[in-house]
């Protein structure tokens, strides 16, 4: 029986690449901007293939619905789109090792979306990477960089995203819940009030618990995500090894073998 203390959240926002779309042309976004759109979740498509949230959803759905909430506050297409990957300095695969910020990424992103786009993200970074950030970064926003302010709607929102999404988790829901006044207060001083009563309502509703899907987050251990890679990928370092030293092995032994041949071919040579 349904705890009455509980009642259910309604996701509206997307998560999958079509929802977003329709939902741009419902906002009056122009075909250009859906195309940089579009051209940025291919791009999120490569950089987080097999990751996986610790609540079981698809990290693309996250950053679907991170540009989700943006778009439905009107903001720029290149906010928007920066709010696909808003991460991908720390969550992106970009093959090679390390989870940081570096001069080749941010040359890589800049060259597969723009300049325009990529500034957001580097603010988005540089805001998550300082710990007391509601505290400090935004003790005078009104004195902010712009592009500083703008990541840090993209932050509120990809952090409400995970609220309404993954709330189950206790990493996810106490972002929020302990720093919920503060987002308010920050979306209101930047000119969003529907984001900020959004979080104002989630703050002051019952948990969604009433429902299996409460049921199941919950029972979900540990609240780290992780990569998934697709079996044909998953070659193990002892197998790569074994099979350079087997192929090794294979050309040795037909050198050998051609020596002996070449060796014989001189000899009976030398006979006749």
């Amino acid at each position: 029986m349904a705890d009455p203390q509980c009642q259910p959240i309604r996701r509206a926002y997307p998560q999958t690449n079509l929802q977003l779309f329709n939902q741009l042309q419902q906002e009056g976004y122009s075909t250009a901007d859906a195309i940089l759109i579009r051209n940025v979740y291919e791009l999120a498509t490569q950089l987080y293939a097999g990751y996986f949230i610790a609540s079981g959803r698809e990290q693309i759905a996250h950053l679907v619905g991170t540009a989700g909430i943006l778009s439905s506050l009107h903001v720029s297409a290149e906010v928007v789109a920066a709010g696909l990957i808003h991460n991908v300095y720390t969550n992106g695969d970009f093959g090679v090792p390390g989870q940081s910020i570096s001069t080749a990424k941010r040359r890589q992103i800049i060259q597969a979306v723009g300049q325009d786009v990529e500034k957001y993200i580097h603010g988005f970074y540089a805001l998550t990477s300082n710990r007391n950030v509601w505290s400090s970064v935004f003790e005078d926003i009104d004195k902010i960089d712009p592009v500083i302010r703008l990541a840090g709607l993209i932050l509120i929102s990809e952090q409400f995203e995970h609220r309404l999404n993954d709330g189950g988790l206790k990493r996810y829901a106490k972002n929020v819940d302990e720093n919920g006044p503060v987002m308010v207060e920050i979306a209101l001083k930047l000119g969003f009030p529907l984001l900020a009563d959004q979080i104002r309502t989630i703050l002051t509703s019952p948990p969604p618990c009433d429902s299996v899907l409460w049921g199941l987050i919950a029972a979900i251990n540990g609240d780290r995500s992780r990569w998934i890679p697709p079996a044909s990928s998953r070659r193990r370092v002892t197998v790569i090894v074994w099979m350079a030293i087997n192929r090794g092995l294979r050309l040795a032994a037909r050198s050998k073998a051609a020596s002996r041949l070449i060796r014989l071919a001189r000899n009976v040579r030398s006979v006749g």
